[in-house]
């Protein structure tokens, strides 16, 4: 079989067992040898996808926040190794080990907006978010690790950023990511977002509740600065893989500092690189309410892979990458590797062999169901408990945000797979007897 025919059978399966709405595509030497569309980018009114559809990117939207700190490093304008405050005073009161690489490489031991419950209660709510005192606040806080001595992926590293390019530029973000990174780039589709933005042909995101379909109101973008507020289709998020080929727009030293992994984890500036099956990765991904992405280049053969979805849910990314890597070079042993980018914590449950199955139940004792139903707290404050109860059917459903409900079965006694949903739920036993779901802390 051809690797068109192999992905077709593949996805065929695939979408026999899972739910999954996008464009998925698969090019060679710059050559498409592969394109499906699955779904419809607006299911209430049944509109197609096309290559003009435009998706919410979330985080991959920071290579792009990182091309731009790079063209004004290249201008003289930005040394990557100054402190953020001498760009931004906001940032002055961050920890003097910090700079403007470990902000691009996550290695700046910050703490995240995500870690402070506060922050998601009232900012991301904002519809006019003043971004400058929260970041003075957050980098005041104790950081996570020392900097440059781990890797901690952080939102606020390229929130901080993205301030930085207004700052130094004299331009709104916005402007200067138009008129100096999308526009030179030949991205025609492509824009930073804002609340109330209208842009043709936006597909609408979704979540899932149970077997229902739910359509997601869209986050606030201005929340998302730098890290994840960029939209686009999927012509032009392959300009990047044009744009990094050829090494265009940014000077030769600038491209071998964003391909450079730290030395503490798999980050470039604004990209993740490394060694996969022998060959070099780069690549980035988002995924947040309504929509998860997906953009891997493999250098030493230029293949590239974009998936753009408007399911906030599953792990398709992840998937059909191993889907790829199996049909085109032919190896079904391997297992693709993935790295946690957008605070989804899940565990594979992998098929024997190419095409996707479901792994088989198995029956929980009476005692092992009583250790594991209850409820969780995700937060560490008793706010927002997540709960697992057992249904009707014998399957479990483990209820988020008092409302959303993730249906699963047990295929090992630390593993609950979904019932409908390419992804699974983990579950770990300390010897002290505590109980986490997905790192959630059984509280009773």
């Amino acid at each position: 079989m051809t690797f068109a025919e192999k992905m077709d059978q593949y996805l065929d399966k695939y979408l026999e067992l899972y739910k999954l709405s996008g464009i998925f595509r698969v090019t060679h030497k710059d050559e498409i040898i592969y394109q499906r569309c699955m779904g419809y980018a607006d299911i209430e009114h049944k509109v197609p996808f096309d290559n003009s559809t435009v998706f919410t990117l979330y985080s991959m939207s920071k290579p792009f926040c990182c091309f731009a700190v790079m063209t004004l490093v290249d201008k003289g304008l930005i040394d990557l190794d100054d402190h953020p405050g001498k760009y931004l005073p906001e940032a002055a009161g961050a920890d003097s080990r910090i700079t403007v690489r470990r902000l691009m490489n996550h290695t700046s031991g910050l703490r995240d907006f995500n870690q402070e419950r506060a922050y998601e209660a009232t900012f991301i709510n904002d519809h006019n978010p003043d971004l400058r005192p929260h970041v003075a606040h957050m980098v005041s806080l104790p950081l996570n690790f020392e900097p440059g001595t781990a890797t901690r992926y952080t939102n606020l590293n390229f929130t901080i950023l993205a301030l930085i390019v207004e700052n130094v530029s004299g331009m709104p973000y916005r402007d200067y990511m138009l008129q100096h990174v999308f526009t030179p780039m030949g991205m025609k589709h492509t824009q930073v977002d804002r609340l109330g933005l209208l842009a043709d042909h936006r597909a609408r995101g979704y979540g899932i509740s149970g077997d229902t379909l739910v359509a997601n109101d869209r986050l606030n973008p201005d929340s998302f600065m730098g890290a994840g507020d960029v939209i686009s289709d999927i012509e032009d998020v392959y300009r990047l893989n044009t744009v990094m080929k050829h090494r265009g727009l940014l000077s030769e030293q600038s491209w071998k500092e964003i391909l450079t992994p730290s030395d503490v984890g798999v980050f470039g500036l604004g990209c993740q690189v490394w060694d996969w099956h022998g060959k070099r990765r780069i690549q980035h991904n988002g995924g947040s309410r309504g929509f998860r992405t997906l953009h891997i280049w493999l250098p030493e053969d230029d293949l590239d892979i974009i998936l753009l979805s408007n399911f906030g849910f599953g792990d398709a990314r992840w998937s059909l990458t191993n889907a790829v890597y199996t049909a085109f070079y032919g190896d079904e042993t391997v297992e693709a590797e993935a790295t946690n980018m957008d605070f989804i914590e899940s565990v594979r449950v992998l098929p024997e062999g190419f095409l996707p199955q479901r792994k088989p139940a198995i029956t929980l004792t009476a005692e092992q169901e009583a250790r594991i139903l209850g409820t969780y707290d995700p937060n560490g404050d008793n706010t927002n408990p997540v709960t697992l109860t057992k249904r009707p059917d014998g399957t479990y459903c483990i209820t988020t945000d008092g409302w959303q409900q993730h249906w699963c079965y047990p295929v090992s006694e630390t593993v609950l797979a979904s019932c409908n949903l390419d992804e699974a739920h983990k579950l770990a036993f300390a010897d002290d007897g505590t109980v986490t779901l997905n790192g959630w802390v059984k509280i009773h």
